[in-house]
């Protein structure tokens, strides 16, 4: 394989990975708004690389690769998930255009499922949230070593730790 065949999704598996390793961390230590937003950076992703792949499976059923995947046929993939776009060009895509289309069109699902959570949810999540400060477990736990040694950290290196990541 030629490394000019090889396309990468929207938002880069290093990057996704690194940005929920680091919500994880940064919770345990305590910087809590920062992790909450690394986490939403991390589902953001995950959200744009999944409509990738589908729009990618999508145009294998239309026996074409994604170098020939034109405006008509994102708009037709998109009209499927229940987005609407005005905005996608005429002709084939760069990878560019698709990228940030299918950022755009992450933004809208995410909003989406957020206001469907925030309407029908919100008691649940409060009283997950309550569990968890008062000691309860998470299915997104530090192991032991790793969080002694997030422990020993002084607030200098904390803070040095929340700005690489």
């Amino acid at each position: 394989m030629k490394i000019e065949q090889i396309t990468e999704a929207p938002v880069s598996a290093i990057k996704q990975k690194a940005q929920a390793i680091g919500s994880r961390v940064l919770n345990k230590v305590g910087a809590k708004a920062t992790a909450h937003n690394l986490a939403g950076k991390a589902d953001f992703g995950a959200t744009a690389n999944k409509l990738y792949q589908q729009f990618n499976a999508y145009l294998g059923t239309q026996n074409k690769t994604i170098k020939q995947a034109t405006g008509v046929d994102l708009d037709t993939f998109l009209k499927s998930k229940n987005v609407t776009r005005n905005d996608i060009p005429d002709g084939v895509l760069q990878k560019a255009q698709l990228d940030k289309i299918m950022q755009d069109a992450a933004k809208q699902a995410l909003l989406r499922q957020q206001g469907a959570k925030t309407t029908s949810q919100q008691g649940a999540a409060g009283t997950k949230q309550q569990g968890s400060a008062q000691g309860g477990t998470t299915s997104s736990e530090i192991p032991a070593d790793m969080k002694e040694k997030l422990d020993k950290l002084t607030p200098k290196q904390r803070q040095q730790l929340m700005s690489a990541l």
